[in-house]
């Protein structure tokens, strides 16, 4: 089974690859009117171009079915019929945590992905993106897809994550998906990868387009000429401008979809940044991961709901539990001019160490051998702050740990085992009111089964 991300290096071989590549993540929440745009420009392209070259088109789809068990004062939040309730309540439950479904188009020169999500009980459109390559190594992308915020998060596939979960700072700082152009430039001779996208950022309220621009460095099995390699170092750095109109600041559920804390409503203009380091070991990967984000809050001062994930929400990490609020007192007083920006800062570190199979490299999961499954053991650290340095605001600090094995059974199934712990607390900086604690922790079991025709 071979699981790679789309991303710009499957189009710089001269014969594109048709193998597996599993679906993403769900979009923002009330994001359909620019998905919807996204699949009439496809549609576009299709008629002009990719129709006339008479591609293969094949089927693609995903589930993936959950056993959740909470540990300490977590419930878990019922995301199915199916729920099994113990005598303490919502204690354990099975649950769907992701259906998926689309069409892959490829040719030559071409790569079409449309898909989409049942999201409770809507088909919500997921994907809708073709990347072209102009030359070796040089894709252009246009409709709706991940953006480049992130390395890890642009370009590794959600079915090869270590914990069948992102990161938590991959979840905070992201955008799920954005509907725009980009370049994306990986050189066959030098060891980087660039790329620039201009698109709609935070949905279809931006007041202005959003600018991302990523830089990386690959060098040894980091570099697409050089996976064979037994040893890597991969870095990057990105960024985000844009200027919103009203959605909530940096957020997160806690575990299996319950939510700790609500985002503040932002207004203006917001910053994100992003740095990495990924180191190849042979068989065991290294990762280092900072991010941070400044976010205005020119506008009213009321709460807004707070961000992704969430197990029980279709797309969330099960390692989350940081949001922002307002104090409601000292908000419903400030005026709009005297709003201070928000300011989120976090941080993971994660060690991944397969034990039997072919280790990773950028963008692919571990590879397993001719009999047996591939066997991954992982382990991650996270830190989280929000609010920082005003006193307006609740301040949110937490840390997140995480334990987990996954195996790759075959080219359709996979299987992982997660256990996880939050530790936080919540109070205001200029200490006036109490800290709130916060603890939880819980353990999953999640099949993921992932189809492509052809």
């Amino acid at each position: 089974m071979r699981i790679q991300t789309p991303d710009a290096a499957q189009l710089h071989r001269a014969q594109p690859s048709h193998r597996a590549q599993p679906p993403h993540r769900a979009p923002h929440p009330g994001s359909t009117r620019p998905a919807a745009f996204g699949f009439a420009l496809l549609g576009s392209l299709l008629a002009s171009g990719v129709a006339q070259a008479e591609p293969k088109v094949v089927p693609t789809g995903m589930l993936e079915l959950d056993h959740r068990t909470a540990i300490g004062d977590a419930g878990v939040t019922p995301a199915s019929g199916n729920d099994v309730v113990d005598e303490e309540g919502a204690r354990a439950a099975f649950a769907v945590s992701r259906f998926r479904g689309g069409l892959r188009l490829t040719e030559d020169r071409w790569q079409v992905q449309i898909n989409a999500e049942m999201v409770g009980q809507t088909l919500a459109p997921l994907d809708a993106f073709a990347d072209y390559r102009l030359a070796d190594g040089l894709v252009l992308q246009v409709g709706q897809a991940r953006g480049p915020l992130g390395g890890l998060f642009h370009r590794e596939s959600i079915t090869g994550q270590a914990f069948s979960e992102r990161a938590a700072i991959e979840l905070a700082f992201r955008q799920r998906r954005d509907l725009g152009v980009g370049l994306d430039w990986q050189p066959a001779e030098l060891p980087l990868a660039v790329v620039a996208r201009v698109g709609n950022g935070s949905g279809p309220d931006d007041v202005m387009p959003a600018l991302y621009l990523a830089l990386e460095g690959r060098f040894g099995r980091a570099h697409r000429k050089h996976t064979a390699r037994a040893h890597g170092l991969w870095l990057g750095v990105s960024g985000l401008l844009e200027s919103v109109e009203a959605r909530s600041s940096v957020g997160f559920k806690a575990p299996f979809g319950r939510p700790l804390i609500r985002g503040h409503a932002v207004h203006g203009d917001r910053a994100v940044m992003d740095a990495f380091a990924v180191a190849f070991l042979g068989p065991v990967r290294l990762r280092l991961e900072v991010a941070f984000a400044n976010e205005a809050a020119r506008g009213p001062a009321s709460s807004a709901p707070g961000g992704s994930g969430g197990l029980g929400g279709l797309g969330g990490l099960a390692l989350t539990g940081l949001a922002l609020t307002n104090r409601a007192q000292a908000t419903q007083s400030q005026t709009a001019a005297d709003a201070p920006d928000i300011r989120s800062l976090g941080g993971t570190a994660e060690v991944n160490w397969v034990v039997r199979g072919a280790a990773r490299a950028v963008g692919q999961a571990p590879r397993a051998p001719e009999t047996g499954p591939a066997i991954e053991l992982s382990v991650r650290f996270d830190g989280l702050r929000a609010g920082t340095g005003e006193d307006a605001y609740l301040v949110q600090e937490i840390g997140l740990g995480a334990l987990g094995a996954k195996a790759w059974i075959n080219d359709w199934w996979a299987f992982a085992v997660v256990g996880f712990y939050a530790a936080g607390q919540t109070g205001v900086s200029d200490g006036a009111e109490a800290t709130r604690r916060t603890r939880e922790g819980g353990v999953y079991l999640r099949n993921t089964f992932y189809f492509v025709g052809g």
